[in-house]
């Protein structure tokens, strides 16, 4: 086990409806297994910089970190993006700007080839309470719509900047409904900078609707960040926090 993690190339792998195809990553944490297991969208900005739009966030150094101080750490399996066909890949519903939402066919390939992959070649802990989803923008819309439409499989997510208003706000209506399990996880945060008052309403609403599902405080984070904007450096700079927010609990439950 390499003191800084290990890096596996899983293939490119050609989805039903998907245009092209799309290449996975996985980043191992320097601890011994079982591995809990965060999946991520956009797979060229996760780590270091080169293919990144503005800069990686570098997520390799933040679970090492982790992991060194004794912290809950998670294994990161990395889907890139599909370039230009990337909004209708992460778009839960068909939009008159941007065309055919994908979103459904994407987590079908997560849930029923991807994470059954994983979870027979990886030493990784497979039950939902495990098993996270996350992601920037588009990637932290088809995050939170993951959640909502795989509880049993994802039992948690990361969601920075999520592009709420996509679909007239579809996921706002999506996300309302029985009581969530108790032991779900959501961390969700936007910066002020972004989208003004209208972007700082839908989170907030977002927060508010997953509460009355029964999330408290210790299993749902929605945080405003006052100098955030828009970008990659704004999401790596925030990304310590959300992943100790996501795991720092887990078997507490």
């Amino acid at each position: 086990m390499s003191a800084h993690g290990t890096f596996y190339e899983l293939g490119s792998f050609e989805i039903p409806g998907i245009p092209g195809q799309r290449a996975v990553r996985m980043f191992l944490p320097p601890v011994p297994p079982p591995y809990h297991v965060l999946y991520m969208w956009d797979a060229q900005n996760l780590f270091g910089d080169e293919g990144s739009y503005s800069g990686g966030w570098h997520a390799h150094e933040v679970l090492t970190r982790l992991a060194r101080r004794g912290r809950p750490t998670a294994a990161v399996v990395a889907i890139n993006h599909g370039g230009e066909h990337r909004i209708g890949d992460y778009a839960p519903v068909s939009d008159a700007k941007y065309g055919e939402g994908r979103a459904d066919r994407m987590l079908e390939f997560v849930v029923n080839v991807l994470k059954p992959q994983v979870d027979r070649h990886f030493r990784v802990r497979p039950e939902r309470e495990a098993t996270f989803v996350g992601g920037s923008s588009m990637g932290a819309l088809i995050s939170l719509y993951a959640l909502l439409r795989h509880p049993q499989v994802f039992g948690g997510a990361l969601a920075m900047s999520p592009s709420l208003w996509f679909g007239g706000g579809a996921l706002m209506k999506m996300a309302e409904g029985p009581p969530l399990d108790p032991s779900t996880r959501i961390y969700i945060d936007l910066g002020e900078r972004e989208m003004g008052p209208f972007g700082l309403f839908l989170v907030k609403g977002l927060g508010q609707t997953l509460h009355n599902r029964g999330l408290d405080r210790r299993h749902l984070r929605v945080r405003v960040d006052p100098k955030g904007r828009h970008n990659e450096a704004d999401w790596r700079r925030r990304l310590p926090m959300a992943v100790n927010f996501l795991l720092r609990s887990l078997g507490d439950d």
